[in-house]
């Protein structure tokens, strides 16, 4: 009885179709020689001489010895910029936008204020030194690094490979630089999405082929006829720290003056020089 019941109840049971959506088809990937990524990579550098951006940051640093990471909430910051190394950077509390860290470089030295802290610090922009958990570790000129690809230069060497990862296709451009006893150095990889062919990652080398920085690139826009990523994520692993640049506003090639890059130290705070050699700027910031 059970068992003509349960097929009697199967037999007035409603038929439903599902209809599944067909598969999406991607896009052919385009395709490009190393010469035409040069080229395209250098014309797009060439384009931008001077950038002003109202942003919002996320940062995060981690110190191996200890286990700790810092995390510190989106803020609100301004970034200015001027070829070829000239570059300022602001961040701001959310909300009463009390000042977090001011930060400027020549491409010679850098200068960082952290009013919370009362710091004050200066060193040169190559300067390496005992890391710490904190601000401490953001450098200005890193962040140049990542806002501004340089052009692939006459004495550099370069050439192109595919790779495919999470369902999308790339080009890598790599370049290398001459060394000692014909051996080459590198210099930086440059991703390329095959989807568009604009650049998608670049990775920084130092010595020993040590990876000094990572970006990655996305959700491009049209700037005053600019294409330029509105979102930027770096990536220092020797530095201990990750940041993440979103864009909400961005100007590029309007006059800045000069002073806009200088940065005095607080009349109360704690100068830090960070060089075995002191510069000449620090003692009349007093």
């Amino acid at each position: 009885m059970a068992l003509a019941f349960a097929l009697g109840m199967s037999s007035c049971a409603v038929r439903q179709v599902s209809h599944i959506p067909p598969p999406q088809i991607s896009a052919p990937a385009l395709t490009a020689s190393a010469a035409d990524l040069v080229k395209d990579l250098n014309g797009w550098s060439a384009k931008v001489d001077t950038l002003e951006g109202v942003v919002r940051f996320h940062t995060s640093a981690t110190f191996k010895r200890a286990g700790i990471t810092k995390e510190y909430h989106v803020i609100r910051g301004y970034i200015l910029l001027k070829k070829p190394s000239m570059i300022r950077i602001q961040g701001q509390a959310p909300v009463v936008r009390t000042e977090i860290f001011d930060m400027v470089s020549d491409g010679r030295q850098f200068r960082l204020s952290i009013p919370p802290k009362n710091l004050f610090l200066i060193g040169r922009d190559n300067y390496r030194g005992p890391r710490k958990p904190g601000l401490e570790n953001l450098r200005p000129q890193h962040v140049l690094e990542a806002l501004l690809i340089p052009p692939v230069e006459p004495t550099e060497e370069y050439f192109v490979e595919e790779d495919d990862r999470g369902g999308r296709s790339y080009y890598v451009l790599t370049v290398v630089k001459p060394g000692v006893d014909r051996a080459l150095k590198l210099a930086r990889k440059i991703w390329f999405d095959r989807a568009d062919l604009r650049v998608a990652r670049a990775e920084i080398y130092g010595a020993g082929g040590r990876l000094e920085e990572d970006v990655t690139y996305s959700n491009y826009g049209d700037f005053q006829g600019i294409s330029y990523p509105s979102d930027i994520k770096l990536r220092r692993p020797e530095e201990g720290y990750r940041l993440s640049i979103q864009f909400q506003k961005i100007i590029f090639n309007e006059e800045i003056s000069p002073e806009k890059f200088e940065l005095p130290a607080p009349a109360n705070a704690k100068i830090i020089q960070l060089n075995a050699v002191k510069l000449r700027e620090a003692p009349s910031d007093r």
